[in-house]
């Protein structure tokens, strides 16, 4: 016995079930879904359909009634679990032969029903696959807004290929056509022939419809995108393709999701399947990626569609046919992603005015449209956008390094990276760290004396540029008990300050010099850091320095006498040849590069 004639025998042992679609108290216009109660009647037959030979005894043994609303593309199996997509499932209420669902309106489908012995929840069905005694389906129907009730035939068929439920038409005393009618014939009659036609026509054919006509591709073409400025698209923009077929069609992504092939320049980017599914019309979708150019317009080849190992088919099940001609650069949809060159940015720095001023100017290219951000590299979101070129910021800003990004935009909206200019806000004063005397010029023996230099160093706390232009600065240094005065000398642009003092003549300090506190002076003149804070010149006094003694004070003679005669004075009175000592002869000397005299005083 060949398969066909088993499988059309089994056909034949079936049941006629009813759907009745309930009305409700919906707004239809206001949704896509609407929900419908189900009524199963396992009695019921019209005048073209055969009556039962599946007894109502026969069904009471089966507890579990699985329900599935699925696309009428679909086919049927005995594996509940063997589908693609589901609108609706449930299992009915044996009590009462009725199950309520939410299905879409406006779309074809078919109901299935799996008649199952054993007690089942949907999860227990659903963990495992359970035995099916009878399955079935409906033939394919939709839902509007408008429909208020609604007839289907759904025919049952047994599992089982032996003797488990099926019997031969040719004993069966059910079969053949019965000629009565009843109140449901009228809805019936189309439903019923048809589904008698359609099961036995899948099993033969497996399409369940009689189409073997696979859909074709009528036309491919850029239908949109996104951020298209003046005809030209930029990096994020995102191009829309539709590929339309001679008639609707299903895509099945679930293993792989279709794609279309774009020529963007001379290369070639892969458009993704995004939407369409159930009418005619597929749309395919690609990024712009930054550093694509396209001055022509993007284009497609010929036969650019890839099913990537999903499937693109009809409701009968015919798979599509992909081929298509090419499709011209169109120019609408230029590609442009080279952002224009970065602005160059300036400020003033370092600073102490805490709403500082920042300045740039377009580095070419752009359209004169600007965004900046502080502190923050990041301008794609959060960013100020304008076409000032300066900012300035409303309320003061923290002390410390600020950087300021900015970004020029060209007239497709392609942004250059960004230029910058750093500010350090400083409003701490430098401070004096100490003050020594750091060294002299002609130190003999650590003493000084007339002419010699003295260096005195004031270290701050940073670097410090002083302005003599109106003054210069001091520091009063004591030589003895007196004040002098040292001059600022060198180090501007530094943090030490060197000041000097010449040794005069007359000065001395036999324990060295020292430095009284707080000598700085500034004399008309300006110390003060980069950012233009005033130092402050407090500092702590400096001790007697023992290697910086002075002497520039001349020795004197103070009286030259006759002191004796060595022979003949006599009376006080000395006569020929009477010897009289004489002082030292008088020759200039240096003391320490001071040169003395002396003076014959008469007693």
């Amino acid at each position: 016995m060949e398969f066909k004639q088993k499988l059309h025998w089994l056909i034949l042992v079936m049941t006629s079930l009813f759907l009745l679609a309930a009305c409700g108290d919906l707004e239809p216009d206001m949704q896509d879904t609407r929900t419908v109660s189900l009524n199963m009647d396992f009695h019921g037959k019209s005048n073209f359909r055969s009556s039962s030979s599946v007894s109502s005894a026969q069904l009471s043994q089966y507890n579990t009634h699985l329900i599935l609303a699925l696309p009428s593309w679909d086919d049927l199996t005995s594996n509940y679990r063997n589908y693609y997509s589901s609108f609706a499932q449930g299992l009915m209420n044996t009590a009462d032969m009725k199950i309520s669902l939410e299905i879409p309106l406006n779309t074809e489908m078919k109901v299935f029903a799996f008649l199952i012995k054993e007690n089942y929840s949907m999860s227990e069905l659903f963990s495992g696959t359970r035995e099916v005694g009878y399955y079935g389906e409906s033939q394919p129907f939709s839902i509007d807004a408008q429909t208020n009730d609604l007839s289907l035939g759904i025919s049952l068929q047994s599992t089982d290929t032996g003797d488990g439920g099926g019997t031969d038409p040719a004993t069966d005393p059910g079969t053949g056509f019965d000629n009565e009618t009843d109140n449901e014939t009228d809805n019936e009659t189309d439903n019923e022939t048809d589904n008698e036609t359609d099961n036995e026509t899948d099993n033969e054919t497996g399409t369940g419809t009689g189409d073997t006509t696979p859909p074709t591709v009528s036309s491919v073409a850029i239908s949109s995108a996104t951020g298209s400025q003046n005809s030209l698209l930029n990096a994020g923009d995102v191009v829309s393709v539709t590929a339309t077929f001679s008639e609707s069609v299903i895509v099945d992504n679930a293993s792989g999701t279709p794609t279309l092939t774009l020529i963007v320049g001379s290369t070639n980017r892969t458009a993704t399947y995004a939407s369409g599914s159930g009418s005619t019309s597929l749309v395919f979708q690609y990024t712009i990626q930054a550093g694509e150019t396209d001055s022509d317009g993007i284009s497609i080849g010929a036969n650019a569609l890839t099913l990537n190992s999903g499937t693109i088919r009809d409701a009968a099940g015919n798979g599509a046919t992909l081929t298509h001609s090419s499709v011209a650069d169109n120019s609408s949809y230029m590609v442009d992603t080279t952002g224009p060159t970065a602005p160059s940015v300036s400020g003033t720095t370092p600073t102490t005015d805490q709403t500082p001023t920042w300045s740039w100017n377009s580095g070419g290219g752009g359209n004169g449209t600007y965004r900046y951000k502080l502190d923050s590299t990041d301008l794609t979101s959060g960013a100020t956008q304008t076409t000032d070129t300066s900012y300035t910021p409303g309320d003061n800003i923290s002390t410390g390094t600020h950087v300021l990004y900015v970004q020029e935009r060209d007239a497709v909206g392609n942004w250059s990276s960004s230029g910058s200019s750093t500010i350090v806000i400083n409003t701490t004063a430098p401070s004096v760290n100490r003050v020594a005397i750091s060294s002299a010029t002609g130190s003999q023996n650590s003493l000084l004396n007339a002419g010699d230099v003295v260096s005195v160093t004031a270290t701050f706390s940073e670097s410090v540029i002083v302005d003599n232009a109106g003054g210069t600065p001091t520091l009063t240094l004591i030589v003895g008990s007196t004040n002098r005065t040292a001059t600022y000398a060198s180090g501007s642009g530094s943090a030490p300050l060197v000041f000097q003092y010449t040794i005069q003549a007359g000065d001395n300090d036999s324990n060295g010099i020292s430095i009284g506190t707080n000598a700085l002076s500034l004399d008309n003149g300006t110390i003060r850091d980069a950012a233009g804070n005033n130092a402050t010149l407090t500092h702590s006094s400096v001790a007697d320095n023992p290697s910086y003694m002075v002497d520039a004070i001349l020795p004197t003679v103070d009286s030259v006498e006759i002191t004796s005669a060595t022979t003949g004075m006599q009376n006080n009175f000395l006569n020929a040849g009477d010897v009289v000592p004489l002082p030292p002869i008088l020759v200039p000397i240096r003391l320490h590069g001071a040169e003395l005299s002396s003076k014959i005083q008469k007693s």
